[in-house]
């Protein structure tokens, strides 16, 4: 079977790219992190106004904030508020929210690229792997089950834009363009026909093999593992 993913190191044209989608996802992310912080509460953008605001049942809410939802446990969990109609939190989260969908206009690289949407796929039941760099998306036909029957390498980094990990039934899903940075360059993953041709082929880009993409992957997760054991002061320095 032929590999269902190619993959290009980044560069010129491409390069540009990827880190003008990246930008704009890292302002993405900064966003909801204020929002998070300001509100203490998990944040979610959709397409709604508003974001979903999550408050843990433990924590107050902000004044004048209306619960929308509250989970059946006893006690509950969580709330899902939001603020009252017309007031200076809503006038704050409408703002935030307006600088969020300014960036994400360029948010994924089809976009950037003007290369339009990528063919959706098609997959049998089981568990799909979520990876940067793999061969096969199925990992397993067994859905409950945690180890690999595909005999297949695959990274250790999870991708971008994987939603779908799992499906007790065969699944149409959508399989978009994705980038990583592993060390100082920017890689590009695009999906395959079924003759292992992409569907796409990045300007500038450079094709890197599989085996160089594993090593890639894990020399970069290597570096965060390390990054993330390393105990951080608890102080600020002198």
């Amino acid at each position: 079977m032929a590999n269902e993913y190619s993959y290009f190191k980044a560069e010129g044209q491409s390069l540009a790219v990827a880190r003008t989608v990246s930008a704009a996802n890292e302002a993405c992310d900064a966003l909801k992190r204020s929002l998070s912080a300001k509100f203490n509460a998990e944040v979610y953008v959709t397409n709604r106004r508003l974001p979903t605001f999550v408050f843990q049942s433990r924590r107050p809410l902000p004044a004048d904030w209306i619960i929308r939802e509250t989970d059946s446990d006893s006690p509950p969990r969580y709330h899902i508020a939001e603020p009252a109609a017309g007031s200076a939190d809503e006038a704050f989260i409408l703002d935030v929210v307006k600088k969020f969908r300014i960036h994400q206009q360029q948010g994924t690289l089809e976009t950037v690229f003007g290369c339009g949407e990528m063919p959706m796929g098609s997959i049998a039941a089981g568990r799909y792997s979520r990876s940067f760099v793999m061969q096969e998306r199925l990992e397993s036909p067994d859905y409950m089950s945690y180890k690999s029957t595909n005999n297949k390498r695959q990274g250790m980094l999870s991708d971008h834009v994987t939603i779908c990990f799992g499906s007790n039934s065969p699944i149409i899903f959508s399989d978009p363009l994705d980038y990583m940075k592993l060390g100082d360059d920017f890689y590009l993953r695009v999906p395959n026909d079924a003759n292992g041709v992409p569907h796409f082929s990045p300007p500038d880009a450079v094709s890197v093999d599989f085996d160089e993409m594993l090593k890639l992957d894990y020399a970069e997760y290597q570096k965060q593992r390390a990054a993330y054991l390393v105990p951080k002061p608890t102080h600020p320095a002198p």
